[in-house]
Parts: structure tokens; sequence; C-alpha cells
């Protein structure tokens, strides 16, 4: 189990996935955001593809990857 850094930055990244740090900050393909004083870290991730997307989460030499599916594109929508 990892031990939660306070304070330490952390970069979630996957390819064509955009992210939004919940205070303004949009990017593509990664963003870093900074632990809290509890270890804890917020992002949001977006994809324009359906089906299963790669997310890597580093901070410092620690980096882990997980699957991330995302919902079909409803018939209605471009």
């Amino acid at each position: 189990m990892a031990t939660a850094i306070p304070g330490a930055s952390v970069t979630l990244s996957g390819a064509g996935l955009q992210f939004h740090d919940g205070f303004g900050k949009y990017s593509v393909g990664s963003i870093t955001v900074v632990a809290t004083t509890g270890g804890a870290y917020t992002a949001e991730v977006f994809s324009n593809q359906e089906g299963k997307q790669t997310l890597t989460i580093t901070s410092g030499a620690a980096s882990a990857t997980t699957t991330v599916l995302f919902a079909d594109a409803k018939a209605d929508t471009g």
C-alpha cells in the first residue's frame, strides 16, 4: 500500500484524455495537481472516445496504471 504524502505533486496522464483540476485549469494529455495535507488529490477526467482508456498516476518515483471505462456516446450527440 502506498503512503500518502501531504503537498506532493501528482500527475494524471492518458493519451487523448482531458482533465480538470476543479479550480479552472483544463488540459489535454496530462494534469498535475497537489495533494492536500491529508495526502488526497482530486481531478476530473473526460474522454471523447468510448470504452476502456488507460490512466497513469505518478507521484515522485511511484507510478500506477488503471483502466477507466467511458460510456458509449448517445445516438443524438456529435
